[in-house]
């Protein structure tokens, strides 16, 4: 396939939710980045996807349409006027198989198919995906094209934020649960996250605390902590906007920090350094996928491996030291 060509694209996938759809962004741009003409169909055989509500507007100018068509699992239903009938593509990626999918593969018009495997127990779903592009494509995938964020959502994060500062953007985890249940192991403390707030202020940078969902208790917390941090997600003109003007506001960061949750994916999703922190080698193949980034484990300061250890066994320090090591990459 030619690069430069208009192609279309089908990429059949078995459902996102949110935290996968961040995962399979990456892929997503790789394949953007490798076929900038292609016209990308996203046909969902599930009731809903991730990525045709909140991520939509991360996706809006990356993807064609995406079309729900939760009848492909369905028994026969499935083989009853596909939504593909009267279309034909050049590349089909396949994200089922097994069974009756493989015969629902081989009915899909398209001059070239792919399924996608099955991940390893220790590998990335995000490098899994991304090899599948390099196999397609015969060269390294990039998977570090910008989002395409709108203007008006630029327009306001120029807002919000003035432009030509150093900013450095970190993100506490939610009080009780991030993209899933978590509890007070999953937390990094605050008193750790306004430590190193506070350092950057000797470096010149402006510490901005990104702040999903309810923010109350951590927005009066982390304000009496570091008065002169700036908190852009409750400036009054945010209220209310979707994920590409938090991407826009991250854009303008040097790095970032966060813990197992969205506002990481958000970073990861923006493409700016950034420092993760999990509990343990779970992090293989849940952490953002970011093309520049590290991941800390409190694993590896326990005294004793197994298990999920506390965020709080990370010291500052060492976080700050990544940090710092991230900027200078």
């Amino acid at each position: 396939m030619i690069a430069n060509s208009v192609l279309k694209i089908l990429v059949v996938s078995d459902g996102e939710d949110q935290r996968l759809g961040f995962l399979r962004l990456p892929f997503i741009r790789a394949l953007k980045f490798a076929f900038p003409l292609a016209k990308i169909d996203w046909l969902v055989a599930a009731e809903s996807s991730g990525l045709s509500q909140e991520l939509s507007p991360l996706v809006a100018g990356l993807i064609e349409s995406i079309e729900l068509a939760p009848q492909l699992t369905k028994g026969i239903a499935r083989f009853i006027k596909p939504p593909w009938q009267g279309k034909h593509y050049n590349l089909c990626i396949n994200f089922l198989s097994g069974g009756a999918n493989d015969w629902l593969a081989k009915m899909i018009p398209a001059d070239l198919r792919y399924t996608v495997p099955e991940p390893r127990p220790d590998q990335h779903p995000t490098e899994l995906l991304l090899a599948l592009v390099s196999a397609i494509t015969e060269q390294p995938s990039q998977a570090n094209l910008q989002i395409p964020i709108s203007r008006d959502a630029a327009l306001l994060a120029g807002h919000i934020l003035r432009f030509g500062y150093n900013y450095v953007a970190i993100a506490p985890g939610l009080e009780s649960g991030g993209l899933e249940s978590r509890g007070q192991n999953s937390q990094w403390p605050l008193d750790f996250y306004a430590e190193v707030a506070l350092t950057q202020f000797t470096n010149n940078r402006i510490p901005i605390f990104i702040l999903l969902g309810d923010s109350t208790e951590r927005f009066n917390k982390l304000s009496t902590a570091v008065p002169t941090a700036l908190f852009p997600l409750q400036h009054p003109a945010a209220a209310g906007r979707g994920y590409d003007l938090v991407v826009a506001i991250l854009q303008q960061s040097w790095v970032g920090l966060a813990e197992d949750s969205l506002a990481g994916h958000l970073m990861a999703a923006a493409n700016i350094p950034m420092l993760s922190l999990f509990n343990d080698q779970r992090a293989l193949t849940r952490a953002p996928w970011a093309e520049r980034g590290m991941v800390m484990l409190a694993s590896d300061f326990a005294e004793e491996g197994g298990g999920r250890h506390p965020l709080s066994l990370i010291p500052p320090v060492n976080v700050l030291n990544s940090l710092e090591a991230l900027i200078q990459i």
